[in-house]
């Protein structure tokens, strides 16, 4: 049995109203002839079961469903989740620009000495006056030299943006198609194949049992593309009474 590789949602098989007891209940289901990780609605729970074929774990109240038939595998209640793609790294940043060189310091030149005044007579005449003080030197300071002009920003790039991280969802391609498949009597399968515009070898192929007009009885065993443009589904009975051929309305999804 090769495991499915469509989403969840796709898997789901068909609908029964109970765990147990019933004709219609979960564990009265021929598990032979059902994809292992299929999964099944039990209205009854209002829960979704995934069918494990390898499993021989002991029944556990509503949790794990043996099948009555002795059939292989158990039915686990099954929860749903997913994850979110990783986010690309930051570029690196650009490197700095220069720093601008540094103004002048030089001095204006130092102003001129004063003369010095003349000495007085040394007669014993009267003193000479005192000569006069000679000038004091000019003290104004020298112009301050010029700032100096701000250097050129450096021309380092700016760093390369990181890749986007991948996204969690995959390209789904939705086609509708009509298959014609033979009587099937009780626990038998027939497998038909139906060209698909634009299938590729390499397409997961998934069946939305809530959006095809599957009939009473009538299970999806599983369904894969075998080249390009060709779908091959094979479909089941899991009831006990035969089934007359008929043409089969189903929705499949192209995932890539």
């Amino acid at each position: 049995m090769v495991r499915p590789k469509s989403p969840p949602a796709l898997r789901i098989l068909l609908t029964v109203s109970t765990l147990a007891g019933a004709d219609d209940a979960l564990e009265a289901i021929n598990t032979t002839l059902v994809m292992d990780r299929g999964i099944v609605a039990v209205v009854a729970e209002n829960s979704l079961y995934m069918l494990r074929r390898e499993s021989a774990a002991s029944p556990s109240g509503s949790d794990i469903i043996a099948p009555a038939s002795g059939s292989p595998g158990r039915w686990f209640k099954y929860s749903p989740g997913g994850s979110t793609g990783a986010t690309g790294s930051t570029g690196s940043a650009g490197a700095a620009g220069a720093t601008g060189a540094t103004g002048a310091t030089t001095a204006g030149p130092t102003g001129a000495t004063g003369s010095t005044g003349s000495t007085g007579a040394t007669t014993a005449g009267p003193t000479g006056s005192t000569g006069s003080t000679g000038a004091t030197g000019a003290t104004t300071a020298g112009p301050t030299g010029g700032t100096g002009s701000t250097g050129a920003t450096g021309a380092g790039s700016t760093g390369a943006t990181g890749a986007t991280g991948a996204t969690g969802a995959a390209n789904n391609t939705i086609r509708d198609v009509d298959i014609v498949f033979g009587a099937l009597g009780p626990n038998t399968n027939d497998e038909q194949s139906v060209a698909v515009a634009g299938a590729l070898s390499s397409d997961y192929v998934g069946v939305s049992t809530t959006d095809s007009g599957l009939p009473l009885g009538y299970f999806i065993s599983h369904a894969r593309c075998q080249n390009n443009g060709t779908v091959s589904v094979r479909i089941g009975n899991n009831s006990a009474a035969t089934i007359a051929g008929q043409t089969v309305a189903l929705r499949l999804a192209l995932i890539r």
